[in-house]
């Protein structure tokens, strides 16, 4: 029936985002937002070590180069300074994870991809409801991914439901 579309609307709208589309797994949703940024064989994305080895394997799946950036040890997300020294020509996204319900340091994440002109995909699998700065994460990054396999905050047994406010992703 028309629960799956209630429940996209809902979870969008608790998100303050525009859309929301479930899938069969978190790592679908990750795999999908790569293909949304046109990522392709060759492109770099950069993603943290500290992660679920399906962030990689999605990576892989595109034929793209995963490139790893260090963690800040004070909260075990993504290194933004780091992310920084490692873009190069080849890097077509920036893939945080932020993990444990704290929120990566996203400002300066999207500063950094706003000037080389490619997206984030904000893993927040572990994150469902978190803020960064007073604002749901799923506001900041261009597209949000969240779990709800068994283990998760909101759960459906298994699966995924990605979010954006961006009609054409």
């Amino acid at each position: 029936g028309s629960m799956n579309n209630r429940f996209e609307q809902a979870f969008a709208e608790k998100c303050g985002a525009k859309y929301a589309i479930t899938f069969n797994s978190g790592t679908s949703t990750l795999h999908a937002g790569l293909v949304a940024l046109d990522v392709n064989a060759g492109d770099e994305v950069i993603v943290p070590p500290l992660t679920v080895v399906s962030n990689i394997d999605v990576i892989f799946a595109q034929n793209a180069i995963p490139v790893f950036a260090d963690i800040n040890p004070d909260t075990f997300n993504i290194d933004p300074a780091d992310v920084r020294r490692k873009m190069t020509s080849r890097t077509k996204c920036i893939m945080p994870v932020s993990l444990y319900g704290l929120s990566a340091d996203l400002d300066p994440i999207m500063q950094i991809a706003k000037e080389h002109g490619i997206g984030v995909i904000n893993d927040a699998a572990e994150a469902f409801g978190t803020l960064y700065k007073g604002r749901q994460i799923a506001q900041i990054a261009d597209i949000t991914s969240y779990s709800t396999e068994n283990s998760k905050h909101i759960t459906t047994g298994d699966g995924g439901i990605i979010v954006t406010n961006n009609e054409d992703y």
